[in-house]
């Protein structure tokens, strides 16, 4: 049975409650994470910016978890204004993907 493992990054405004990252074998799973920006803390102007911020944010604990962007099998997003959709699924779309697995990943909103 494979160990779990409690992934720790210190990225700013982490959310007190949450770990930032669960390890169970080869598997990462990453806690919801908000639009601050991973080093000032501040939040996006925008819905762009924030998105990029959470990648960003996602990016550094994936790292910790030893692992990349490139292994994302799916991404779950959640909005509050429907105008804000599109927006996002272009910035998640920016999600480089290795040769053999092209596009990015699934996603659900």
């Amino acid at each position: 049975m494979p160990k779990k493992e409690i992934v720790q990054v210190s990225p700013a405004a982490p959310n007190p409650n949450l770990s930032a990252a669960t390890k169970f074998g080869n598997l990462v799973f990453v806690s919801g994470q908000t639009g601050r920006h991973p080093v000032t803390g501040e939040v996006g102007k925008d819905i762009r910016e924030q998105t990029r911020n959470v990648l960003e944010r996602i990016k550094l604990i994936l790292g910790a978890a030893g692992t990349s962007l490139d292994n994302v099998l799916t991404v779950t997003t959640h909005v509050t204004r429907r105008e804000d959709v599109r927006p996002t699924t272009r910035s998640t779309r920016s999600i480089s993907r290795p040769t053999s697995r092209p596009g990015p990943p699934y996603r659900r909103c």
